[in-house]
């Protein structure tokens, strides 16, 4: 692969392989020690994983994700600006309306480090090794024997194998992640131990994609801007249903205005998983509750769909929840109902102690959108007209859902950008505000807050 210098700051290419940072422990795949060890269109290897997302095995991923109860976890400010903003706007309208040209294969692989090896980031691990011109240089865990396990369950033919380190807290993260082989740093502790590693990495001057929610409350993640702004990084949430190709659908559906004036969101996202006050879904220490940990696709789609149909997104006018507390005194089960200007609503409900349908509907004035199942990895959408007959389009992943943020991360990158136009972070703080607003309502309190 080429290593010609990527178009951004801070990732030096000239790197001796498996050079390690002073006093960090290191270890290879293979026991040795230091060496060797768009939403695009892009690729054909992967093709398989358009059939993992069926509902059964879906399910069982969310399951698993919750019943991680290691502690890798499973699952703008002031500042300086590197170009007139003018341009920076022009160059991300550009991009989000798909105008940029594709990334190509000559372009110098992106070297990625994985923070918090667990069930979530093996999702984004198969999918990075079914891209070209993206690479895993880094494991990175609390626990040694965890990262040597994640990487052996991980290995691909072919592919580059990472190096091993263990590092815990910000200082010790930040000096792994200081490494010259490293351009892009990927976040998938519990919730609560975001804000450390990602302020580490930015302070290495890495590009930052990290597990939604970013933090857990919005005070957490404006100095995490800030230091993101003043260092020049990219800093993006992977809230990847963004990214998912049948949402493109949805969108020219919306923005053609072919349902009618909009009326309302209803969406569900429940599965039933045993109270265990140790896991990272029921531990307030780990900001541990449905509404932060899947909650927060509901809210994020409801601000999606709000978007492509207004044009923005309004504030709401007023917010109505309900919770059932957990033992452990996180929601276990909140349901809430967010009222809009001219008469929109949106309901939703999310749950760790019960089943729904798990769909998304848009209601207007003359049809009907619908995202049946799992509506946060849907490959699947219904348009429904008043007098016609239903059109379902089918749209499968290229790999497993999780390609298209690692795509828009390399686009932004590779054109110089330090957000996403299609996930900017004013649509993380946006979405903090209104969790903070729903947890207090319901009386969800965490020892950090």
């Amino acid at each position: 692969m080429g290593r010609r210098s990527l178009p951004t700051r801070g990732h030096p290419r000239q790197a001796r392989r498996g050079q390690g940072p002073e006093g960090a422990a290191e270890v290879h795949p293979g026991g040795g020690s230091g060496g060797q060890g768009q939403q695009g269109q892009q690729g054909q290897a992967g093709r398989q994983g358009c059939t993992e997302g069926r509902s059964q095995g879906r399910q069982a991923r969310c399951q698993a994700r919750c019943q991680d109860d290691s502690s890798e976890g499973g699952g703008k400010s002031s500042g300086q600006a590197r170009r007139p903003q003018g341009r920076r706007q022009s160059r991300c309208a550009r991009l989000s309306a798909g105008a940029e040209p594709p990334v190509s294969e000559a372009q110098p692989a992106l070297r990625w480090a994985v923070v918090g090896p667990g069930n979530i980031a093996g999702r984004f691990v198969q999918a990075l090794q079914g891209l070209p011109d993206q690479e895993l240089s880094l494991i990175l865990g609390r626990d040694l024997a965890r990262a040597r396990s994640f990487a052996s369950a991980h290995r691909a033919a072919g592919r580059h194998e990472p190096r091993l380190q263990q590092a815990a807290g910000e200082a010790q993260l930040r000096a792994a992640l200081s490494s010259p082989d490293i351009d892009a740093v990927y976040i998938a502790t519990p919730h609560a131990q975001h804000g450390e590693a990602v302020a580490a990495a930015l302070q290495a001057g890495k590009a930052v994609l990290c597990e939604k929610p970013l933090v857990p409350g919005l005070a957490q993640a404006r100095p995490l801007l800030a230091l993101a702004q003043a260092r020049q990084a990219f800093l993006m949430e992977a809230l990847w249903t963004r990214f998912l190709p049948v949402y493109a659908q949805v969108q020219q559906w919306l923005q053609a205005g072919l349902i009618g004036p909009l009326r309302g969101v209803q969406s569900s996202f429940c599965f039933s998983i045993p109270f265990d006050a140790q896991s990272r879904c029921f531990d307030p220490a780990l900001a541990g509750g449905a509404l932060l940990d899947i909650g927060i696709y509901n809210l994020s789609m409801t601000r999606w769909v709000l978007q492509q149909a207004l044009g923005a997104c309004p504030e709401p006018l007023r917010m109505e929840a309900q919770a059932v507390l957990a033992p452990t005194g996180v929601d276990q089960r909140l349901a809430a109902t967010l009222h809009f200007p001219g008469g929109i609503s949106s309901q939703f409900v999310c749950a760790f102690d019960g089943m729904a349908d798990n769909g998304l509907r848009i209601f207007g004035e003359r049809g009907l959108i619908e995202l049946p199942q799992q509506f946060w990895e849907a490959t699947e959408a219904r348009l429904t007209l008043a007098g016609q007959a239903p059109q379902t389009v089918h749209l499968p992943f290229q790999i497993n859902g999780f390609e298209g943020e690692i795509l828009e991360v390399s686009r932004c990158l590779r054109a110089g950008l330090t957000e996403s136009p299609q996930m900017p972070l004013s649509e993380t703080l946006a979405t903090l505000a209104w969790m903070d607003a729903l947890r207090t309502q319901v009386g969800v309190r965490y020892p950090f807050d």
